[in-house]
């Protein structure tokens, strides 16, 4: 509640991706001091309009209000 936006993760899609770096570790012996940093493969842009509208943000329209 508190902020005016975020960007707003799927915890599926990141522990699919955490899933296939253990594979690389387990079945392919991937050295884990060598592998790089992954991310979320994918964000959703989104934006509390209640608070918005109080601080007279406009959110950019890529942006999804929030409920």
């Amino acid at each position: 509640g508190c902020g005016a936006a975020t960007l707003s993760i799927s915890y599926y899609d990141l522990g699919y991706a955490t899933g296939e770096m253990a594979a690389k570790i387990l079945a392919e012996g991937a050295d884990i001091s060598t592998m790089p940093v992954e991310f979320a493969p994918n964000v959703t842009k989104k934006y509390n309009a209640a608070n918005c509208e109080a601080l007279g943000i406009t959110p950019p329209d890529d942006y999804v209000a929030i409920g």
